[in-house]
């Protein structure tokens, strides 16, 4: 029979606690005397939970989680409006002859450009505009010496003409060194790109790029700009140019867009194999079905709730609030458990219905108010940063998890006093089912517990080699064609095609953000993060009046050296120098349209001027954005001014350096809210130690088998952290509580452990499954939750028990002795008359 609180409880416990059994047996007593209003109550503010969800849109926008204070953020929203977006639809196009291809590429481009949501099409490049003009791009000390070699050389055809002499040698007309020169500065126009089109070293495949008016970040837009452009391809009708002709599309709004779309696919599979597995063994664990109904109810309601509130203080859920249901159902289907599995406990022992809802709520309910506060106080320390994921997630967590247990506080009850009264046939629970082995385990107590210690201590040499994964892309680096493709398409561009940008008031000071960073890039040397510039200033040379006398001179020497005096090759040279020689002046209006609108602000917006800047390192790895970030945070110019660059970068460095800056602060104040917390709601300090030891052991060895198991912690992974310290909590402190007010530790451990087991283990079916994840950031979380929970089941069920039965054995040593020491004062025997 299960032992009812000892009548000196309260003493025991302290005041604090004694009250918080107190209330919460009464509520729960309340709502099953009047079950009927108390259902209706949490119905009707469930209702209106799941009304405030409806409103609810995700918003991954990552520009979106800093305040608007901050100078990256406000730098996103100035290249939003004036430059529209950054980066491509990419059509490659394969299959076919080269005809066919570029046919195909003239024809559609002009239909993508009717689109509303493409600013522009970029489908060949004129090189031949630059090479006509590339003498103005030459400085005119160069360009006088190049006429005075050329004069030369025509000086001695002169003299040559008049006096014969073999042996001296004609001045060079060689230019091949005046090209190498500005070579360089030709491939920041493009002018030095292989052939018209944008095609690979093969000839065989060829890009389209197609520039949405808005960034990638806005899903929404992105999914609308493919959608487009999907349909436009439709409509040509490809294999009309050829039979085999096909487009894929990449870049990065499809590769958003298919990321997007595999997360979904993958979030259905998991969350319906994972309901599946949790009604099952639910089923298994109260050997009843209605046992389902009983846990899931208040489950809802409270994540209605949570969602609710979600609803009316942000109307979003961010790349991190996106998870909050599936972290309250892994904390919240615990106190179920717990619960439902004490109440049953207590029926079985021969409690009345009350009676048995009084102990349940009153004893595991103190417990899960302790877990859900030490867990609502972790996730609430994460409101102490600027970074806005943090603090929307850690607000919503918290008073999700709080809510979960107000509803299991409540609706459970009073759904137990419905069945009591209207289903008594319904109402009687089955039989108890105890966790296996549990008196072999007793007997064995000492070596499963140092044979667990020197485990975890080997374990923990491992922690050492433990690595944090701060490269972005492994979290999206997704087996998709878009992912495949869009790493082809930087190699044929031989650049990067999300640039930093940088948003100059005129041409001038264009020029001079150009030069600024090309200095402080050749300063940096290997450490630099920039490789191409390009400004619509180094379109357009400088002094191109001053050099046009020059260019005349040239054009007039050239048509007079006599060719036939010439090898092959250099006479190509000069025939093309020649042709170079006669280009006019031009301006902006002269520039091709293609690099016109790359230099052109959004439509509507207020005349800017944009220096691109092509990054050199890997945007998805956190070390390489930083970097880059401090590069590109403050361009100082001649004039004392200084601006930045702006682009998604700049607001993921400063997310970084957040979370790096108010991580430490945030783990202090987590850890001493914690111990407060359960030294609160569990009445004495070394309880709460004993608590919190299994979850911080826990969270240690977790982290220690990662590099065992070839797993990492990674920024989105890294959130199963507090939820595994929730859980252990949870787990452990309904052990501790139970063994502390004087149950005995066998008899905790068969009925308990039971429960705890059910609770791990609908944990792992419900986080685990995302280990079956395709999506490599998804799959990560579930990786670590499994292993995590394994660690939790043996810490919590094995190890804390097996110490705490070494400790009750120690304990009692000293009382035998005493026993065996003091006479005996029973009388004698006597004999029978």
């Amino acid at each position: 029979m299960s032992a009812a609180p000892d009548p000196d409880g309260d003493a025991r416990l302290g005041p604090v606690p004694a009250a918080i059994r107190a209330i919460l047996a009464r509520v729960a007593v309340a709502a099953f005397r009047r079950a009927g209003l108390a259902i209706v109550l949490v119905a009707l503010a469930a209702a209106l939970g799941t009304w405030s969800a409806g409103r609810l849109k995700l918003d991954p926008d990552i520009t979106q989680l800093l305040p608007p204070s901050y100078p990256s953020v406000q730098g996103i929203e100035a290249l939003r409006a004036r430059f529209g977006g950054v980066g491509y639809v990419v059509l490659l196009v394969e299959g076919g002859d080269q005809a066919a291809r570029r046919r195909f590429a003239d024809e559609i481009t002009p239909r993508l450009e009717k689109l509303e949501t493409v600013q522009y099409v970029d489908h060949r490049f004129p090189a031949e505009f630059f090479e006509d003009r590339a003498l103005y791009f030459a400085d005119q000390p160069d360009l006088a010496a190049l006429r005075d070699r050329l004069a030369a050389r025509q000086r001695w055809e002169i003299e040559r003409a008049y006096i014969d002499i073999d042996d001296e040698e004609p001045p060079p007309v060689d230019v091949a060194d005046f090209e190498a020169k500005y070579k360089k500065r030709l491939e920041n126009t493009g002018g030095a790109r292989r052939g018209p089109y944008h095609e690979d070293e093969t000839g065989k495949t060829l890009a389209v790029l197609v520039r949405p008016i808005r960034l990638a970040s806005d899903l929404t837009f992105a999914k609308q700009v493919v959608a487009d452009v999907k349909r436009v391809l439709q409509e040509a009708q490809p294999t009309a140019y050829a039979p085999d002709l096909r487009v894929e599309l990449t870049g990065r709004y499809p590769k958003r867009v298919d990321l997007q779309a595999v997360l979904g696919r993958d979030l259905a599979l998991t969350s319906s194999l994972a309901l599946g597995l949790v009604i099952a063994y639910l089923a298994f664990h109260f050997r009843r079905l209605l046992a389902i109904g009983l846990v899931l109810a208040p489950l809802y309601a409270g994540l209605a709730l949570a969602y609710g509130a979600a609803g009316a203080l942000f109307g979003t859920l961010n790349i991190l609030t996106a998870f909050i249901g599936a972290i309250l159902v892994g904390i919240g289907m615990d106190h179920g458990v717990h619960l439902l599995g004490r109440y049953e406990e207590e029926r079985r022992a021969g409690a009345a219905d009350e009676e048995a809802i009084r102990r349940a709520f009153g004893e595991a309910g103190r417990v899960s108010l302790a877990a859900a506060l030490t867990t609502a106080a972790a996730f609430a320390c994460l409101t102490w940063t600027d970074f806005r994921a943090f603090r929307e997630f850690g607000l919503l967590a918290a008073l999700g998890t709080l809510f979960v247990l107000l509803a299991y506080v409540t609706l459970l009850p009073a759904l137990l006093g419905v069945l009591a009264r209207h289903a008594p046939r319904l109402a009687p629970v089955r039989a108890g089912v105890e966790l296996p082995g549990v008196r072999f385990m007793h007997r064995a107590a000492p070596l499963l517990f140092w044979g667990l210690v020197v485990a975890c201590g080997l374990a923990l040499t491992q922690l050492p080699h433990a690595r944090f994964d701060a490269d972005f892309s492994h979290l999206d680096d997704a087996d998709l064609p878009s992912f495949r493709r869009d790493r082809e398409v930087n190699a044929l561009l031989g650049r990067s095609q999300t640039p930093m940008v940088v948003l100059a008031r005129s041409e001038a000071e264009a020029r001079e953000v150009s030069a600024a960073v090309r200095a402080r890039m050749d300063a940096l040397g290997p450490d630099a993060t920039i490789g191409l510039i390009a400004t619509r200033a180094d379109l357009l040379p400088t002094d191109q009046e001053a050099k046009r006398p020059l260019l005349r001179d040239i054009a007039r020497i050239t048509s007079r050296i006599r060719p036939e005096s010439l090898d092959a090759d250099t006479r190509s040279r000069l025939e093309r120098l020649q042709r170079m020689a006669a280009a006019e002046p031009f301006g902006p209006p002269d520039l091709p349209p293609a690099l016109r609108h790359t230099f052109e602000p959004h439509p509507g917006a207020e005349p800017v001027h944009f220096v691109l800047l092509y990054p050199t390192v890997n945007m998805g790895e956190a070390a390489g954005i930083k970097r880059l970030a401090a590069q590109l945070r403050r361009i100082d110019l001649p004039g004392g001014e200084a601006l930045a660059a702006a682009g998604e970068p700049m607001v993921l460095a400063d997310v970084l350096e957040t979370i790096e800056r108010d991580a430490p602060r945030i783990l202090v104040v987590t850890g001493v809210f914690v111990l407060i917390v359960l030294y609160i709601t569990l009445g004495r300090f070394r309880l709460a130690l004993l608590a919190l030891s299994p979850a911080i052991l826990c969270l240690a060895v977790t982290i220690a088998l990662l590099p065992v198991f070839g797993a990492t912690l990674n920024y989105l992974n890294m959130i199963v952290l507090p939820i595994l310290l929730g859980i252990s909590v949870d787990d452990g402190a309904h052990l501790l509580a139970r063994v502390d007010a004087g149950e005995p530790l066998e008899k905790v451990w068969q009925h308990t452990g039971w429960d705890v087991t059910g609770a791990i283990l609908t944990d792992g079916f419900g986080f685990g499954v995302l280990a079956l994840a395709t999506h490599p950031g998804l799959g990560s979380v579930g990786t670590l939750s499994l292993l995590g929970l394994g660690v939790n089941l043996v810490a919590c069920v094995v190890m804390l028990p097996a110490g705490l039965a070494l400790l009750h054995a120690w304990k009692a040593r000293p009382r035998a002795a005493e026993r065996a020491s003091e006479p005996s004062t029973a009388p004698p025997p006597q004999a029978d008359a």
